[in-house]
């Protein structure tokens, strides 16, 4: 049962307290609340505004490892049949290139494509020629390319409205802007410390994503090795369309859409 925090900071009690309020931990929120369970979600900032809600919203299947095709096609899907509580995500299935300009990068994007292929993705194996008829303003200096007729793209900076909406309905109890300052095991669950007062949970789920490793260190003195990559992303003014595709490089350094 959920106990609504007072003025004096007053300790909540939930079934799950999650930390963290990307897509992990709203997706999380929003099955157990719509299971039946009491969730609280903290997170520091607001719902998806850090990698969930900043990425540039590639929905390619070709730059996911081959490992990860099945769970790629699968979340391709859900983009692409989104619930109607998500809105209007601005998916789009355009098709994607993914250009190699020289003889290395060409026998690299083969023996990487190949491996996808094996996994159940639909990619092709393209010339020169076949790739300037799917993306017309390529130069001359292609060698090869692989194509996906189901590369695409999403908006991403839209999930955390709709997330928010979502779990308001289901009746979890969100708290934005609120930084977790600590986490310690008590006798039936969880405390969890925040500016705003303790919450309690019987079970705990950490999503805090890039953030994670450093939570673990502090309260759980667990070291759990965590890469943080940042990727630039350039948005131009608005301008006639330039390429038709989603379009990309062998060796993974741009994209453009």
């Amino acid at each position: 049962m959920t106990h609504p925090v007072g003025s004096n900071g007053a300790t909540t009690r939930h079934d799950v307290v999650i930390v963290g309020g990307g897509i992990m931990g709203c997706t999380t929120a929003l099955h157990l609340a719509r299971g039946g369970m009491s969730v609280a979600v903290l997170e520091k900032g607001g719902l998806c505004m850090q990698a969930s809600g900043v990425n540039a919203g590639t929905l390619s299947i070709q730059i996911k490892r081959a490992a990860l095709i099945p769970y790629a096609m699968r979340g391709w899907e859900q983009w692409r049949d989104a619930p109607d509580w998500l809105g209007d995500v601005g998916f789009g299935q355009r098709g994607g290139v993914t250009l190699a300009f020289t003889a290395e990068e060409a026998a690299m994007l083969e023996e990487r494509m190949q491996g996808r292929i094996a996994q159940g993705a639909p990619i092709e194996m393209v010339g020169a020629n076949r790739a300037r008829e799917l993306e017309p303003g390529l130069s001359d200096k292609v060698v090869s390319a692989s194509f996906c007729p189901l590369d695409g793209y999403s908006n991403s900076s839209v999930t955390g409205h709709a997330y928010r909406l979502a779990l308001r309905e289901a009746g979890a109890e969100l708290r934005e802007y609120t930084e977790v300052t600590g986490i310690e095991r008590v006798a039936n669950g969880y405390r969890v410390a925040t500016a705003g007062g303790p919450v309690e949970g019987t079970r705990l789920v950490l999503a805090g994503g890039a953030w994670l490793g450093d939570l673990l260190e502090r309260d759980f003195g667990l070291h759990l090795p965590v890469n943080r990559r940042i990727n630039q992303v350039t948005v131009t003014e608005r301008m006639p369309m330039v390429v038709n595709r989603i379009v990309g490089v062998a060796t993974g350094l741009l994209t453009l859409k």
